[in-house]
């Protein structure tokens, strides 16, 4: 793989009034970028499934109040949704999109055994 970033952009200043821009490095993706995140969406997985409380007291650890984060009722069912549920499904998005998604009021949301029957009203 290439390292190479867009960090610096040298400027031909001696153009009229518009500057050429001379890319002197790019970053390029790994083309299995793809493999890479579902091995880190696997590793997540596990890493709730077995220490739930732990992953309780990360979040504790990187400033997020675990406590903080209520609870939702299944859109479906009515059971109660725990935060640590949804990020179980949805991990691929990443710890801050899950976060911003489970406190926007304007999203409901349904438990892991409604998603995982496909029962939903």
């Amino acid at each position: 793989m290439h390292n190479i970033s867009f960090d610096s952009i040298l400027l031909d200043k001696n153009e009229k009034n518009s500057p050429n821009s001379i890319i002197s490095s790019i970053k390029i993706t790994p083309s299995n970028l793809k493999r890479k995140k579902r091995k880190i969406i696997k590793i997540w997985k596990k890493f709730i499934i077995s220490r739930r409380e732990i992953f309780k007291n990360l979040l504790n650890d990187i400033g997020i109040n675990y406590n903080d984060l209520e609870k939702k009722n299944c859109l479906n069912c009515g059971n109660e949704i725990e935060f640590i549920d949804f990020f179980y499904l949805n991990s691929s998005l990443g710890l801050g999109k899950i976060i911003e998604l489970w406190e926007n009021n304007i999203f409901q949301f349904i438990c892991i055994k409604c998603s995982k029957t496909h029962k939903i009203k």
